[in-house]
């Protein structure tokens, strides 16, 4: 399976003159969020602290879901030594971008000097499973109390890339009438294009619901308590590759496909499970399904490995 990535940024972005597509006005706000952003890092260089989070304020009221404006706020604080502040802005941001190794450090050693330390080691393991060198900070931990007694094993655990979704099926039904050969198909009523919108229109239309879905897919596996979460492709044991085949037309949109664990050595496939999502424009509706998942991906690891 060859997947491509959403082009959530620019290619879908740009789009807003398409129904259904982000307004002009939106753009404008994220861009302006985007450039806030960036001048408080410069700020936070200059230890500028108190005019860079003016700046990271107007970015995440502009945009809420910018994953950098909190991380960077959260630096702020840190290094004012507000420390439970700076540990909620933290912890938003490895919810928004999951995965992101020194956000996890920086929330890490927030919760230690909050004093919330079984916080403080299930971050220090998601920001070394996400790629980061914590070895100094896990030994000054460990002469100051006895650490988890899972903790090697949470450390060991194989390091997951989720690949971006798949949508090619979907874009598929987006050609040109006569690029198509439904008699090619086993099921040749399947093939047609819906008489009432097009496929890249469709994924225009559900480009937030299905960077929800990309999005929780990382979150669970950062939550796991067998997985972990990494970033870059090179680092991972394991491949998750998501393929959508069904996506529905309107909210609220369901969602059918399947998902398989790649080893990347090997290129073999471990674990392969058909799934369909429903509501998947809800959070907590997406987050329960994915879970259930996540569970038998879980039960599929440990039998693997003769612990169940």
């Amino acid at each position: 399976m060859h997947g491509r990535p959403l082009a959530l940024g620019l290619a879908l972005l740009v789009t807003h003159a398409v129904a259904g597509a982000p307004p002009a006005t939106a753009q404008g706000q994220a861009a302006d969020a985007f450039r806030r952003t960036k001048l408080a890092a410069k700020l936070i260089q200059e230890k500028r602290y108190g005019e860079a989070l003016q700046e990271l304020d107007r970015a995440i009221e502009q945009a809420p879901s910018y994953w950098e404006a909190h991380y960077q706020r959260g630096r702020a604080l840190g290094l004012q030594g507000k420390m439970q502040e700076a540990l909620s802005s933290l912890l938003r941001a490895t919810e928004l971008r999951p995965g992101m190794a020194h956000a996890h450090e920086l929330a890490a050693l927030a919760a230690w000097e909050s004093g919330d330390h079984e916080l403080a080691w299930s971050q220090i393991v998601n920001a070394f499973l996400a790629g980061g060198s914590v070895e100094n900070i896990v030994r000054r931990w460990a002469l100051q109390e006895t650490p988890p007694a899972d903790l090697v094993q949470r450390m060991s655990a194989p390091r997951v890339y989720v690949a971006p979704l798949d949508v090619q099926e979907i874009e598929n039904r987006a050609e040109l009438p006569f690029n198509r050969n439904p008699m090619a198909r086993e099921d040749p009523s399947r093939s047609g294009v819906p008489a009432d919108i097009q496929g890249r229109d469709r994924l225009r239309e559900a480009w937030a619901e299905l960077a929800r879905v990309e999005r929780q897919f990382r979150r669970s596996i950062q939550d796991s308590p067998v997985y972990g979460l990494v970033l870059d492709e090179s680092q991972c044991e394991y491949i998750l590759r998501i393929a959508v085949d069904e996506l529905g037309e309107k909210p609220p949109r369901n969602m059918q496909g399947y998902l398989e664990l790649v080893a990347r050595e090997s290129g073999k496939v471990g674990y392969r499970r058909n799934f369909a999502l429903r509501n998947i424009d809800a959070a907590g509706d997406l987050r329960g399904q994915i879970e259930l998942m996540m569970d038998d991906m879980e039960a599929w690891l440990q039998g693997l490995r003769g612990e169940r």
